[in-house]
């Protein structure tokens, strides 16, 4: 038996070793990155759902008011919300859409968190739609030929 072989590969082992851990740590290093980056974009695609959901919702409550009186007005301070992942900021604005003959509004929702609509930042979202004004029992005697 060759002893001197033997003598010269035993520090190898402990190289070997040494670099199997280091290699495992960086891939471990990598996975928890990795983790902490999907994290935060789920983070950030909860609040902006949350923040749309808020946006629609303010857009469906101002189509249901029926008109002359309930006609409703743009926001002059934005209103603040609590949210699950956030506290927000919702503004409205609403102006005629400049259609002769139809009471026809534009309306704009913005929703914000962390920064305000005006901003250029992107923790925001906007909605934009149009509503008419028309009395319902007026388009439903002209649909039925009255």
């Amino acid at each position: 038996m060759n002893h001197s072989y033997f003598a010269r590969r035993r520090g190898f082992v402990l190289l070997d070793a040494l670099i199997a851990v280091i290699v495992v740590g960086v891939g471990l290093l990598g996975v928890a990155k990795l983790n902490s980056v999907m994290l935060e974009s789920t983070g950030i695609a909860k609040t902006r759902a949350e923040a749309t959901q808020l946006a629609e919702g303010k857009l469906e409550e101002i189509r249901v008011q029926q008109p002359p009186a309930a006609k409703p007005i743009s926001s002059t301070t934005p209103e603040s919300i609590a949210g699950v992942n956030a506290t927000f900021l919702r503004s409205w604005t609403i102006v005629s859409a400049g259609v002769t003959g139809l009471d026809l509004d534009k309306i704009a929702v913005c929703v914000s968190w962390g920064d305000s609509c005006g901003g250029t930042g992107e923790k925001k979202v906007e909605l934009n739609g149009l509503v008419t004004w028309t009395d319902l029992s007026t388009l439903a005697a002209v649909g039925s030929g009255e």
